[in-house]
């Protein structure tokens, strides 16, 4: 299909070493300065894209890679294609890792899945360290907590740490006038299954 056209550029050209080539004499080294600019209008009140100097780009809308579709995106967010992922290049610098994606796993679509080839351990914040953690481990940082947020939205409770001694912490909470007495004004970590069925364990102190 052909369409109409203001500027059009084709090479008679085949070989490799011929490209489509937009340079300057004297190279641009101000700060601010760009090499490519696209508009849509006839000022730069509608620059829409542009390269810097040091080959940083910079636009206004949405990033697309590998898809059309844009619903529910605002402008300065990026989109993927369904499947594909962020990705990072591996510390020996022969291939790369999934960050993040949106996928199917079993029967379920539009899963994110952060490392979904668990091909790499993954750390939240920065830990001390990964010894004994495994490919495929989710690690957080020493005294840092796994939360959730309460039922109103007004703050989270932490579910698990470790704390600085190296105790393990399961959710913590004053108990509620509703609770039986002798667990009032108290903390303790309360278990429920599925069936509803409680069990209380009391804290030594109130500030474990």
């Amino acid at each position: 299909m052909s369409q109409a056209f203001a500027v059009k550029a084709i090479s008679p050209s085949t070989t490799g070493s011929t490209p489509h080539v937009l340079g300057f004499s004297t190279p641009r080294g101000s700060a601010g300065d760009t090499l490519l600019e696209i508009w849509n209008a006839s000022t730069n009140a509608g620059k829409k894209w542009h390269a810097d100097k040091d080959g940083n780009t910079y636009q206004t809308g949405i990033l697309q890679l590998n898809t059309t579709v844009t619903t529910g995106a605002s402008a300065g967010d990026a989109v993927l294609g369904y499947g594909p992922a962020v990705r990072s290049v591996n510390n020996a610098g022969n291939g790369t890792l999934p960050l993040i994606s949106a996928g199917t796993i079993g029967a379920t679509a539009d899963v994110v899945r952060i490392n979904h080839t668990g091909a790499s351990i993954v750390a939240v914040g920065t830990p001390g360290g990964v010894g004994g953690a495994a490919v495929g481990d989710l690690v957080i940082a020493n005294a840092k907590a796994l939360r959730a947020p309460v039922a109103a939205g007004t703050s989270t409770v932490a579910l698990v740490s470790l704390d600085a001694n190296d105790i393990l912490r399961l959710g913590v909470t004053r108990a509620a006038a509703s609770n039986a007495a002798s667990f009032s004004a108290t903390h303790y970590a309360r278990l429920r299954d599925s069936a509803g069925n409680e069990l209380f364990v009391p804290a030594m102190n109130a500030a474990w």
